[in-house]
């Protein structure tokens, strides 16, 4: 019975994590347009910076 309610806390964590990661993927997609907008600066550059902080917070989320 123990080990079964460790798994279930396992996954629910799990499913947590992926909301967070969700959020914040979306949090750095907004910050990014409105940054973009407000500056008119270079898309591709702006893309690649938050491609890049989506990728690093993806695999910190795949270390917890």
């Amino acid at each position: 019975m123990g080990k079964l309610m460790m798994g279930l806390e396992k996954e629910r964590s799990k499913k947590i994590n992926n909301y967070l990661f969700i959020a914040y993927a979306m949090l750095i997609l907004l910050v990014t347009l409105a940054i973009t907008s407000y500056y008119q600066a270079n898309l591709a550059g702006m893309g690649y910076l938050s491609l890049f902080l989506l990728i690093t917070y993806f695999f910190l989320f795949q270390l917890f």
